[in-house]
């Protein structure tokens, strides 16, 4: 079975990762919690795409409070995985980063340091505060933060 991601630095867009090395990332998995200190409410990421580029990045949030994930991508949504409380790819790479980056079984079942590298090349955990009051602020990412830390 071919994987579901690879670099986007070899990847353009409509590509698919054709001819390129992928890994494959789990979906449909059970939601995980990622450790975090009690006084953080919620964990953002910006996750660059993987595979399709449909869109140039998807954002993840965890919602410490509630424990659950969001993405904006469209598996996410079609797939009713706030409902299911199942991953996405984009959200399995997120608890793969924080929780199972020592864990080597995991880790060599996705692709090894290559998988690694993937992950510190496309995930980026951002400080959603500082984003939002940035002049580049994403009306996107901010709606998405925002309906996650309602409990919705």
């Amino acid at each position: 079975m071919p994987g579901n991601a690879c670099f986007k630095t070899h990847n353009r867009k409509g590509n698919n990762c054709h001819g390129l090395f992928t890994f494959k990332i789990p979906v449909g998995k059970a939601w995980e919690n990622i450790h975090l200190t009690k006084s953080q409410e919620s964990c953002t990421f910006k996750v660059d795409y993987f595979k399709f580029g449909q869109s140039d990045y998807y954002m993840v949030v965890y919602n410490n409070r509630n424990e659950s994930w969001h993405c904006t991508c469209p598996y996410f949504q079609f797939h009713n995985c706030a409902i299911e409380k199942k991953c996405c790819k984009h959200s399995q790479s997120c608890i793969d980063k924080k929780n199972n980056i020592e864990k080597q079984k995991i880790m060599k079942s996705r692709g090894g340091i290559q998988y690694i590298t993937f992950m510190n090349e496309h995930i980026t955990e951002i400080d959603i505060k500082k984003y939002g009051n940035s002049d580049t602020e994403d009306t996107n990412t901010l709606r998405i933060y925002k309906h996650s830390n309602n409990g919705i």
